[in-house]
């Protein structure tokens, strides 16, 4: 149903987080607006998003898929990169 998707809660996580150690900055190009599930998820580093490509990687289900970003919402690569490599880190460990 379009409605209740449109009407389900969202949450803002910030790529790069605000404050220390990462002082991400509280910018709009910082920010994903995500279910409040994979909101927890992104934010436990359970997967992340290939910044030069966009496609999500390590979520069951949603494995290869492109992100869908709004045409008129600019997401900061830079900011999707760090997200990445904080991933990386973890999962390469």
């Amino acid at each position: 149903n379009e409605r209740a998707e449109q009407s389900a809660p969202q949450h803002q996580h910030p790529l790069k987080p605000l404050g220390r150690p990462h002082s991400g900055p509280d910018v709009k190009e910082n920010l994903l607006c995500l279910c409040p599930n994979h909101h927890d998820q992104l934010d436990a580093l359970s997967f992340s998003i290939e910044p030069s490509t966009q496609k999500i990687v390590g979520i069951k289900d949603f494995e290869g898929k492109s992100l869908i970003v709004d045409k008129r919402h600019m997401l900061g690569e830079e900011f999707l990169r760090h997200h990445w490599e904080r991933w990386a880190r973890e999962h390469t460990a």
